[in-house]
C-alpha cells in the first residue's frame, strides 16, 4: 500500500517523550522501578533499575531526513509572491521515511532441492534464502538521499526558473531529461534538481493568485500491516552504523547486568505505526542481537512489542498511556 503524504510540521514527540514511554513500560513489564542516568562524557546507557539488574538505551527509529526538513520548512521561506514570473512554481521536497531508510526484507523463498540442482546445471549461482536476507541487509543500511537545503532555496531556484519561463519549458519536472545535455533549459534543469534532490517541480498559470514559488515538504511510504516487516526493520536498524551509539552505550553495563535496547516509533515516518498500535499480533522472524543487547523492545503509543532468545516475541501494553 502505497501513501503520500504533503506537510509542513510533523509533530514528532521529543527524546524526553521517548525516555518517559520506555520508562513507564519497563517499570510495568519488569517489575521494577526505573531511574535516568545522569549525562556523562563516554556514553552510557539512558536508564537503570533501582537494584541495578537492568539498564535500557532507548533510541527513536525515525526519520532524520523527514525530521530536519520539518524543522527547515517552518523555520525558513516556503512561499514567495514573484510578480517578474509568468507561472506558479510548485517545489516538492521529498524526505524519507522508514520504509525508504529499512524497507522490509522481500518474501525471498528457499530454493527447492531440484531447482537448485537444474540452475547450477546450467551454469547460476543459487543463493540460500539465508544468503539473500544477507544480501539485502548489506545493501539497505539505512538513509541514502541528501537531505536538501531548504534556507535560501527560492533565491537559489529563481533564476533557473525564470530560464524555464523564457524557453516555454514549464512541463512537470518528472518528465525533464537533461542528463549530458548542455543548452541553457537543460543546465538549468539540472541545477534545480541537483537543489530539490528526489522532489518534483511543477507549474501553473495563475488566474486570481500572483506568480511566485510555492516549496512543500512531502514523503510517500509503503504499508504492508506485517507484524515480519517491523522485525526486518529492526534488524536492519540494528546491522546499521546507526545502532552503534546504542551498542557502545550498553556495552559499557556492569558484568551480570540485563542490557535493554528500547526503539520508539513514531507515527509520521514509520508506515507500520498505526497497524502496530492498534493490533496485539506479534512477528515470527528471530532476530539477531549484537553483543551488547540482551533484550529488544519497540514501542507503538501504547502498545509494545519485546524479542529475547529465551521468550521470542511477545506483545504488551503500556497500561498508563493506554488508559
Amino acid at each position: 500500500m502505497l501513501e503520500v503524504m504533503m506537510m509542513l510540521d510533523s509533530g514528532m514527540g521529543s527524546d524526553a517523550e521517548s525516555l518517559r514511554v520506555a520508562k513507564l513500560l519497563l517499570s510495568g513489564a519488569l517489575d521494577a522501578s526505573f531511574v535516568p542516568i545522569p549525562e556523562a562524557q563516554t556514553a552510557q546507557a539512558d536508564l537503570r533499575s533501582k537494584d541495578s539488574a537492568h539498564v535500557a538505551e532507548v533510541k527513536r527509529i525515525t526519520s532524520d531526513s523527514l525530521r530536519e526538513l520539518s524543522k527547515a520548512t517552518a523555520k525558513h521561506e516556503t512561499s514567495r509572491d514573484i510578480p517578474e514570473l509568468a507561472r506558479r512554481w510548485l517545489v516538492l521536497i521529498d524526505a524519507e521515511t522508514n520504509s525508504d531508510s529499512f524497507p522490509p526484507m522481500p518474501n525471498f523463498v528457499e530454493p527447492r532441492p531440484t531447482e537448485r540442482l537444474q540452475l547450477k546445471a546450467a551454469g547460476f549461482s543459487v543463493q540460500s534464502k539465508a544468503e539473500r536476507e544477507a544480501e539485502f541487509r548489506a545493501t539497505h543500511l539505512g538513509p541514502r538521499k541528501p537531505t536538501p537545503r531548504v534556507k535560501g532555496l527560492i533565491d537559489a531556484l529563481l533564476p533557473y526558473l525564470r530560464i524555464l519561463e523564457e524557453h516555454g519549458a514549464t512541463e512537470m519536472s518528472r518528465g525533464w531529461q537533461p542528463l549530458v545535455k548542455t543548452d541553457e533549459v537543460s543546465l538549468a534543469q539540472r541545477a534545480i534538481l541537483s537543489a530539490v534532490g528526489s522532489g518534483m517541480v511543477s507549474s501553473f498559470v495563475p488566474e486570481s493568485a500572483p506568480a511566485g514559488v510555492d516549496i512543500c515538504l512531502s514523503w510517500g511510504y509503503h504499508r504492508t500491516s506485517r507484524p515480519d516487516t517491523i522485525a526486518s526493520r529492526v534488524q536492519t536498524w540494528l546491522d546499521s552504523d546507526l545502532s552503534a551509539n546504542l551498542r557502545e552505550s550498553l556495552a559499557r553495563a556492569p558484568e551480570g547486568t540485563r542490557r535493554h535496547a528500547v526503539l520508539v516509533f513514531d507515527a509520521v515516518s514509520e508506515p507500520e505505526f498505526e497497524y502496530m498500535a492498534s493490533v496485539g499480533t506479534v512477528p515470527s522472524i528471530a532476530l539477531i542481537f549484537p553483543d551488547e543487547v540482551d533484550v529488544l523492545w519497540t514501542v507503538f503509543r501504547e502498545r509494545a512489542l519485546s524479542y529475547d532468545a529465551e521468550h521470542d516475541w511477545r506483545s504488551h501494553v503500556i497500561r498508563s498511556i493506554a488508559v
